[in-house]
Formats: C-alpha cells, sequence, structure tokens
C-alpha cells in the first residue's frame, strides 16, 4: 500500500494531504500490526483492511479535526475487519447449503416401487372423487386442492360453514376407505 493511493481530489489543500500522509507514515504500519496479531492473517488481509480504515478517514470531510486520528483508524479498521469477517463467514455457509442441497438433491432418489404405489393411490382417490356427489366434490377439491377456507367456499357455494366442513369430512372418509379397500384392508 502506499499513500499516494490516499491522494486526494485537486481541490484538495495541500496541508489537509500533508496530513493524511504523516497519519499513513506514522501509523500504517503499526495498524497493519495490529489488524494481523489481533485478528491474524486473513482473510481479510491486514493491509486491506488498513487501507479501507485510511480511505475512510480521508473520506471525512474534516479529517483533521478529529481529536484523535489514531483511535479513529483502530477502531474503523477492526469494525471493517469484523464486518468483513461476518459477511465472509456468511457467504461460505450459504456456499455450503448450497452444497449440501445441491449433493442431497442429487442422491435422492425415490425406489421404483414408491412411485408406482404413489402413481396407484392417486389414481384410486381420483376415482373416489369423480363418484362423490357434485357438491361434495367440489367442496373438497376448494379447500384441499385449491386451498379455499371453510367460509369462503360456503359463501360461493351459497352453504353454511359447518355444512362445507361436513362435506369435506366425508370426502375426506370416502378417500381412505377407497385407499384401504384397494389395499384389502377394508371393513
Amino acid at each position: 500500500m502506499h499513500p499516494a493511493s490516499l491522494a486526494l481530489p485537486a481541490a484538495a489543500s495541500a496541508p489537509r494531504q500533508r496530513f493524511l500522509d504523516r497519519l499513513y507514515k506514522t501509523h500504517w504500519a503499526e495498524l497493519t500490526r495490529y489488524l494481523r496479531s489481533r485478528h491474524g492473517a486473513g482473510p481479510p488481509e491486514p493491509e486491506d483492511v488498513a487501507q479501507a480504515a485510511f480511505a475512510q478517514l480521508a473520506a471525512l470531510e474534516r479529517p483533521e479535526a478529529l481529536d484523535n486520528p489514531r483511535a479513529f483508524l483502530y477502531r474503523t479498521a477492526h469494525n471493517l475487519f469484523i464486518d468483513q469477517r461476518r459477511r465472509l463467514s456468511t457467504q461460505q455457509r450459504h456456499a455450503a447449503e448450497a452444497e449440501s442441497q445441491k449433493s442431497s438433491d442429487a442422491g435422492y432418489e425415490l425406489p421404483i416401487e414408491r412411485v408406482l404405489i404413489g402413481r396407484e393411490e392417486c389414481r384410486i382417490i381420483e376415482a373416489a372423487i369423480s363418484r362423490m356427489p357434485a357438491k361434495r366434490r367440489q367442496c373438497f377439491l376448494l379447500h384441499r386442492l385449491h386451498g379455499l377456507s371453510y367460509a369462503e367456499i360456503a359463501r360461493r357455494m351459497g352453504m353454511s360453514g359447518p355444512g362445507v366442513f361436513k362435506a369435506v369430512e366425508k370426502a375426506l372418509a370416502e378417500c381412505e376407505r377407497a385407499l384401504e379397500e384397494a389395499h384389502g384392508h377394508g371393513s
């Protein structure tokens, strides 16, 4: 890192630039040693964090007005280091979760028997639904397939809430009975 990287726009005053250069020369090595001893070699790199702290100081409207510019640099560098570590940790955690999800998705396959049983059960339930009286079937489908509340179904169909509830309960019982009969557990 070089103090020239803290150069200010041409409109900046020469005394201000001298002030920043002096701070840089006085505190740069000390600050990077502090960061390295306190937080390790990185990531983030102590030199990068120190540079960012000096950049924040240089961005202040009147850095020379600070009571303790060294303390400002140390506190700013410490906070930047913590923020960057936290950000890196979050990124690594998200990457690990994504990788874990990817590997679990890739290794997840249903046994063919389970797929076939599921398809057969779907056919049984579809047949049971098709045999239901129209009003019961409509209540059941609106509730279970479309996620409507009993009150909404009652309003749409001109029924009472308890009437819709009974219709859905009867439809569920018919589906369960059809599955039990198909699997030889009928009464």
